[in-house]
């Protein structure tokens, strides 16, 4: 379902604005939250410290839903969504930090897959253009001609190509 959402994201960010898009998301999430905590769970009133951390992870969420969105319009979701993977690791991070609770050899291995992911991904278009460069001009032309012979009979091609 997120997918599909990131998708639909993309293709309507074109026509409406990063906060009008932002504003429904927090609207439809406000009404089914709503819905399944009556439906589900029993209201009450917790202290304010809880109301504190509350309001915090809702501001959060809501910075980070907005990044969300702008990566969207400037980039492919596919792309997106594999560096929104770095969350992983971060948790990791985090876990450890804070919590002080090391993770198992399976975690930091899953991670570290994860993070060789990201930064390949990241890489893409270098990593092409490093394997996949081609010569600027064929050998034949190239022999026995200076460098600025080459710029300018190269640049005399395209004018003529351009005319025709």
């Amino acid at each position: 379902m997120s997918a599909l959402g990131i998708v639909l994201t993309k293709k309507i960010s074109k026509k409406l604005e990063k906060t009008v898009i932002l504003f429904y998301l927090g609207l439809a999430s406000s009404i089914c939250g709503s819905v399944g905590l009556f439906s589900v769970g029993e209201p009450s009133n917790p202290p304010v410290w809880e109301w504190g951390l509350s309001f915090g992870i809702g501001v959060l969420g809501l910075v980070q839903q907005y990044c969300l969105i702008f990566a969207v319009t400037l980039e492919s979701p596919s792309r997106v969504m594999i560096v929104r993977q770095m969350q992983i690791v971060l948790a990791y991070v985090v876990q450890i930090v804070m919590f002080g609770t090391m993770p198992k050899w399976t975690d930091i291995l899953g991670a570290t897959l994860v993070l060789g992911t990201v930064i390949t991904i990241t890489l893409e278009k270098q990593i092409a253009g490093i394997s996949c460069s081609k010569p600027r001009t064929n050998e034949k032309e190239k022999a026995g001609k200076p460098d600025a012979e080459l710029g300018a009979a190269s640049s005399d091609k395209q004018r003529e190509a351009e005319k025709k």
